[in-house]
């Protein structure tokens, strides 16, 4: 009895031990689980959520530049345009912003794998269908005053040969496979936006010192502002005269016309007096004739002077901006922006001249270190200076990507403001901004490609997973040869607008 009892004592004893061990481990569990924040599931939807909401501000930001900037003095009627605007420019931000993510390491790999999966889809599908099948839509539709059947016949046989054509600038990069992946298909669209990153690269970095440096500036005095601008004065009142007897001709036509019609009249009625009105009407046929000969002498001064006035209404445009740099260039910004100019001169002739040693040599820079990491490098070996190169590169390269990709974003936008304005109409405003759409899936996935030299190598490697099997080494290759055309082309054509 007395050993049953303890055998119960025990079995009870266990089990209260039990209970309590379960409820400590329970209780460490969830300590753990406080410390190490929610679960992963709970963590990828609120990084989902996030990246939805970023793409959400991204269309709305394109949508609002659109109608207030880009179509501000044109009525959008055909919205799927702005719409096609706006998606693009959200899925070309939205892969700089998962790059940024990859440098700080913010987001779950997984996360951003299949956020940078759907942006490439989307772009692809608005690079390679709708947007050029819009474009030529809306063309054919403006040319040919609403032809439907004939706006999706030129549509889709447009498709076939903008496939093949981009299909062959592949081999730029070395691209021969035939492969529908999505890495391959943005590769193939980034080599045209690689050429559109290094004309615009080429003109800017001779652009900038031309523009800042006081010795390119050329000296304006107010003499001859005022000079234009008397001629400009003299040139409108001359064709406000010229208008103003242009004007009394007409009058005065109208008036003969009235006198003639009822002696016409008259003389079809009145027999007997048929020689007298005839001669009457002779003259007045020899006054308009005349007079006729004299509207037509004035159209033409008028056309001339008009055309003449515009010439020189742009000459006093550029005199006052000549003017104007050369004002600020006597400031102390303007000093300063001198001496960035002389900088900016030896940094793209040294660029040119690395152009030209990578082209003449085969030397691709994909490989290479980023300028973070070398810096410091510098900083550490030649000036002895204490520097955690692993802790302080990432950080310095997060900088400087994301720096790249504001400036490559506003340099877009800038020069989209410039082309938009310079040549639309509101005919052809339609298809330019379509156009414009092409281009700028083109610029974006370009630099994202060109923007992966600037990642350290161990982030690199998480980059070149999302954007594929692309060979940099090339790419890298045809932005020199783009980029020194360019450069040497405006440095001509800049040269001899300066000594002409």
């Amino acid at each position: 009895m007395d050993q049953n009892w303890q055998s119960q004592a025990a079995a009870e004893a266990q089990a209260e031990t039990t209970s309590w061990s379960a409820q400590i481990a329970l209780a460490v569990a969830e300590t753990v689980q406080q410390q190490n924040g929610p679960p992963k599931d709970s963590w990828w939807r609120c990084e989902a959520c996030f990246l939805v909401a970023s793409h959400v501000l991204f269309f709305a930001s394109a949508n609002w530049f659109f109608a207030k900037l880009l179509y501000r003095d044109y009525e959008v009627k055909q919205r799927y345009i702005q719409i096609l605007f706006a998606a693009t420019f959200a899925a070309s931000s939205s892969m700089f912003e998962l790059m940024l993510a990859t440098v700080a390491g913010l987001l779950d790999p997984d996360v951003r794998a299949v956020a940078w999966k759907v942006d490439h889809w989307t772009l692809i599908w608005l690079a390679y269908v709708a947007l050029p099948a819009c474009f030529v839509w809306t063309s054919v539709r403006s040319i040919c005053y609403g032809s439907h059947r004939l706006a999706f016949a030129s549509a889709v046989l447009s498709l076939p040969p903008f496939w093949y054509a981009i299909y062959i600038s592949g081999r730029l990069i070395h691209i021969d496979a035939v492969n529908f992946s999505a890495d391959l298909l943005m590769a193939r669209i980034g080599v045209l936006g690689v050429t559109v990153v290094a004309t615009l690269s080429g003109f800017g970095a001779v652009n900038f010192p031309f523009q800042s440096m006081h010795s390119f500036l050329r000296p304006v005095t107010q003499q001859q502002v005022a000079d234009v601008e008397q001629r400009l004065l003299r040139t409108m009142r001359l064709i406000s005269a010229r208008k103003r007897q242009e004007l009394a001709l007409k009058q005065e036509e109208s008036r003969q016309s009235a006198r003639e019609e009822p002696l016409s009249i008259v003389g079809r009625v009145a027999q007997f007096v048929q020689r007298p009105l005839l001669s009457l009407e002779a003259l007045g046929v020899s006054v308009r004739g005349g007079t006729s000969a004299t509207r037509k002498q004035l159209f033409t001064e008028i056309q001339a002077l008009e055309a003449f006035s515009r010439e020189l209404f742009v000459e006093l445009d550029e005199l006052i901006q000549a003017r104007l740099c050369e004002l600020k260039a006597r400031t102390v910004l303007g000093r300063a922006m001198n001496v960035l100019g002389r900088c900016c001169s030896a940094v793209c002739v040294y660029k040119i001249l690395m152009s030209s040693v990578n082209l003449l040599l085969r030397r691709g820079s994909a490989q290479a270190e980023d300028p973070a990491t070398r810096l410091l490098t510098i900083l550490l070996l030649n000036l002895r200076v204490p520097v955690d190169v692993s802790y302080w590169a990432p950080m310095l390269s997060l900088i400087f990507v994301g720096y790249l990709a504001f400036a490559n974003t506003r340099q877009f936008i800038q020069r989209l403001l410039a082309i938009f304005r310079m040549v639309s109409t509101s005919v052809t405003s339609n298809s330019l901004a379509l156009l414009l759409s092409e281009v700028m899936a083109m610029y974006f996935a370009a630099c994202v490609i060109l923007t992966l030299r600037f990642v350290p190598k161990r982030d690199r490697a998480d980059l070149l997973m999302m954007v594929g099997e692309v060979d940099l080494s090339y790419v890298h290759l045809h932005f020199d040869y783009v980029f020194l055309l360019s450069s040497l082309c405006s440095l001509a054509v800049f040269g001899l607008s300066y000594w002409l």
